[in-house]
Order: C-alpha cells, then sequence, then structure tokens
C-alpha cells in the first residue's frame, strides 16, 4: 500500500511492528521479505516515488574527486528504488577471499562464512530473476592463471518497477512517500528506539513508532541518520567507538591499456559483451580475476578484469601491433584459428579498497531544509590500492603472453593521475558489521550493538566491499534480516 504523506496532517503518528527508513533496493527487500506477516511494516522514502531528487549533500575531500564535489550529488539518489533506480543490472556474488580474513589487507574478514550467505544470495537471484550459473561451466580462458566467471544481469533492472506490485497490493505495508526521516528518538527508560521524527518538505511533521527499526538509507545516509540522532547521545547511536561513518570505500575503475588477441575472437567475444548465456539463454557476460592463490602470492586486493571494444583510435593506434601479431609464428593462440579476425580490446579494472578508518562521513556545520546536518566525506585511496590494481594489470598482461594469447599495452601505469581513475558507484562500510563492538558498528545480524531494537540494511554494512557490483549482496543480506526481525519478534532471544 502507498500513501502520500503530504496528504497526512501534520503530527500523525504511524504504527507498525517495523519501521523501515528508506526506499531503496534493501529497505524494500527487507519490507517484501516481511510481507505476509505476522508482522507489520511501515516504509519512509523521502523521495514522492515519481522524479528523482538530488538534494544537497556536503562536500568531499581526498583523493580520486574527478567529478569533484558532484561526486555527493551523483550518488545520492532520493527516489523510491533508491540508487536502484541507477543500477545496470548486474549481479555477481561476493568472492570467498572478500569474507575471508587477509593478513596482507588490514580489517578484512566478515563475521559470516560463505555457507551463511549462500541461500540467501540464491534468494536474492530468484527475487530479481538472474540465473548466477554457478553450476554453469566458467567462460573459456583468456591468458594464463587468471580465473574466469559469468557476471549475470537481471532482466528488469530498475527496483521500482520490480518490487512496486507487491507491495501494492501488500496489506501489511505501507510505503509512506515524500516522508524524510530527520532523527530517531529512544525510550530514555530502556534505550530502545521509540521513534523515527519524519518531515514532508513544505509539508506535515510526522513520527512513527514500532518495535523494531532498520535504516536502509545507503552507506551516506545511514551514519548520518545514527550520527544526528544525538538527542540522548551525543555521539549519535551506534557510535560508542567512534566508527561510524568510518571505513568508507568504493570501488576504483582504471583503464588498463588495449589488448591485441589474434585468433581469439570466439572465446574473447563472451567478455566483450552482454550476451546470452550458452546453456540457461539468460543474459551474461564473463570476467576474469586474480585468482586466491594470486592475490595471497603478490598480496593483491581483489579485483575484475573487463574487456570491452576497442574505440577508433585505439585501434588505429595498434594498427603495428595487429601486424607484427597476425605475421609473428611466436604468438597464434593456442588452438585458435588463425583465419579469425584480431580483437582490439579495451582492458579496465575495477577493484575493491583497503578498508581505512580515515575514511570517513561526518556531519557537516550546514543543515538541509529539514535542519538534518548534511555529510562531509573524507575519501582516501591509499598507496596499495592504486598499487594493487597497476600490479594485477601487470600480471594480466604477462597471463596473455604465457598462453600466447595476445599482448597487452599498458599505458605508463606509474604516470596515470588520479583523474584517470574512476569510482563505480559501489558504496561501502560506514557502518561495518562485526562480531565485537570495538570492530564495527552492527553485529551478524546487522543490529546496531548498541540500540536492541535498531537494525542496518544495504552496503554499509559490508567490512569490505570486493570488485562485486554490491547490488545482490545487499539485497541477500536485508532478505536475511527480514527473516532475522520475524524470528526475533517470535521471542527469539535477540528480540
Amino acid at each position: 500500500m502507498f500513501i502520500d504523506a503530504r496528504t497526512l496532517e501534520s503530527g500523525t503518528t504511524v504504527e507498525a511492528d517495523v519501521c523501515i527508513v528508506g526506499g531503496g533496493a534493501a529497505g524494500l527487500a527487507t519490507a517484501l521479505e516481511l510481507a505476509g506477516g505476522p508482522l507489520s511494516a511501515v516504509v519512509l522514502e523521502s523521495g514522492d516515488g515519481a522524479a528523482p531528487g538530488r538534494p544537497p549533500v556536503g562536500k568531499t575531500r581526498g583523493h580520486l574527486l574527478a567529478a569533484g564535489d558532484g561526486y555527493l550529488e551523483a550518488t545520492g539518489e532520493r527516489a523510491f528504488g533508491g540508487l536502484g533506480e541507477d543500477w545496470h543490472g548486474s549481479c555477481r556474488p561476493l568472492d570467498p577471499e572478500d569474507l575471508a580474513a587477509r593478513d596482507w589487507v588490514a580489517a578484512s574478514g566478515w563475521p559470516l562464512a560463505p555457507a551463511a550467505l549462500a541461500p540467501w544470495i540464491a534468494r536474492a537471484a530468484a527475487l530479481l530473476d538472474v540465473d548466477l550459473a554457478t553450476g554453469a561451466a566458467p567462460p573459456p580462458a583468456v591468458g594464463e592463471g587468471f580465473a574466469s566467471s559469468w557476471l549475470a544481469y537481471a532482466p528488469r533492472p530498475s527496483i521500482a518497477s520490480l518490487f512496486r506490485p507487491t507491495l501494492a497490493a501488500a496489506a501489511d505495508v505501507r510505503v509512506l512517500t515524500s516522508a524524510s526521516v530527520t532523527g530517531l528518538e529512544l525510550d530514555p527508560a530502556t534505550g530502545r528506539v521509540a521513534a523515527a521524527a519524519a518531515r514532508c518538505l513544505d509539508g506535515p511533521e510526522l513520527a512513527a513508532r514500532a518495535r523494531l527499526f532498520v535504516l536502509a538509507a545507503g552507506a551516506l545516509g545511514n551514519p548520518r541518520l545514527l550520527l544526528a540522532s544525538r538527542g540522548q547521545r551525543p555521539r549519535g547511536l551506534g557510535n560508542e567507538h567512534d566508527l561510524v561513518g568510518r571505513y568508507f570505500a568504493e570501488q576504483i575503475v582504471m583503464p588498463a591499456g588495449h589488448a591485441v588477441l589474434p585468433g581469439r575472437a570466439g572465446a574473447v567475444r563472451p567478455y566483450r559483451e552482454i550476451g546470452p548465456h550458452p546453456k540457461s539463454g539468460r543474459p551474461v557476460r564473463a570476467v576474469l580475476r586474480p585468482p586466491g592463490e594470486l592475490q595471497e602470492r603478490h598480496e593483491l586486493l581483489n579485483s575484475l578484469v573487463m574487456l570491452a571494444p576497442a574505440g577508433a583510435t585505439a585501434a588505429g593506434e595498434l594498427a603495428g601491433d595487429v601486424a607484427r601479431l597476425a605475421a609473428s609464428a611466436r604468438v597464434p593462440a593456442a588452438g585458435g584459428d588463425p583465419g579469425e579476425p584480431v580483437e582490439l580490446t579495451a582492458v579496465t579494472l575495477r577493484g575493491e579498497q583497503t578498508p581505512n578508518p580515515a575514511s570517513r562521513v561526518v556531519l557537516a556545520r550546514r543543515s538541509d531544509p529539514l535542519g538534518v546536518p548534511l555529510v562531509d566525506l573524507t575519501w582516501k585511496v591509499s598507496p596499495h590500492d592504486t598499487w594493487s590494481l597497476r600490479s594485477a594489470a601487470r600480471l594480466f598482461g604477462e597471463s596473455l603472453g604465457r598462453a600466447r594469447d595476445g599482448r597487452l599495452r599498458l599505458p605508463d601505469l606509474a604516470r596515470i593521475t588520479s583523474r584517470e581513475y574512476r569510482w563505480a558507484g559501489h558504496q561501502s562500510g560506514t557502518t561495518r558489521m562485526s562480531e565485537h563492538p570495538e570492530h564495527g558498528v552492527v553485529d551478524p545480524d546487522c543490529r546496531v550493538h548498541d540500540v536492541a531494537n535498531l537494525y542496518v540494511a544495504g552496503s554499509s554494512v559490508f567490512p569490505t566491499g570486493g570488485c562485486s557490483d554490491p547490488m545482490l549482496t545487499a539485497l541477500a543480506l536485508a532478505l536475511r534480516l527480514g527473516a532475522h526481525l520475524r524470528s526475533a519478534a517470535a521471542g527469539s532471544p535477540r528480540a
């Protein structure tokens, strides 16, 4: 059921068993898991359900700011569906290495095993109508020593259009649009959240009362609300150890030159374009990455190697390489057909960042029109982050040579400037998950360590971001959270 909060009288109090703050992918997935009982839910979404809004959200400081102060605006969507409306549909689970504690990656390791996530990844894939092709044969290898896998695509990448029909028909879930939450209020006697205060721009003031609360406002919005809710706790909620907003991470995208791959047209095609899976027929694309043992040997962060058709300029620059490779007896593809056309391929790497407590979201001195402080982002990119991408690119070039698949023309990687790196728009880390409150904001059930009835959904709970699009894993965790809330309400000791 959808309700425009602007039509309600000022002072209205909405009551439900669960209040979900944010109508993006994670919040809506939690609501979907609750639909049908026994818990009622209300979702408070600041967008109006129509055109997206991008409110002023502060400023950025630090490295990798080719987009300048536009980064926060570009990644601060306020709309039903949230950033899921900018999503391109790519679905890939995190790799086992992403969840593991790695000696060469500080503060790495999830308090969840892959087996604990696997059934929820499958549920999320089914919800998105995606075939992850996990049981199918991997794509044909390109190069030697890099692992290949399928990157699946959702046929309907709009989260709003995908989830809206079910939520509209759900009698026990109400979605209030144009309702911007301005803070959470604690019961001073119990320390539990008693209500969420909300306002409509140029409209009524509202409150939502519930037994359980879920923050699902994104990797910038979740810490913002926790820090801004300081009526009873001056440092904000969940911030006893000064960790709310810290460990902000993105995924870094680096151009890695162009490859010439003679006689490999058939093998390379699945990497260069989205097409039907050989068996299922569902949309997929092939990707490569350094496997775990290679990462450990060279102390690399996880990354994806992505191939795409090279542009006309690159094709001209590589004409000499093509001629030399075509005439060379040293570089025919193993098993390749010399009559196949030479592929001119652009190579891009997308990698994770090392968790860094100095990368953080803090409250700004300015406030938005509703009186909520804006955020400032200090975003650090460490030397290890960029060194790892450059090293992975060199190793990929060497792998092509060993396999006699072709040649990678690398740019002068040492001279790549911060403006040539890009960000993927895959944020994580600002309310990270941990077993103990000294190391994070939420526990493995996504409950805020020091607030018994407050939970967080979305990629802000990721301890490490990996190199996959976070959407699939964020949805999996949200579905898992919805199931946990049902069990908590049924009498779990964690309720």
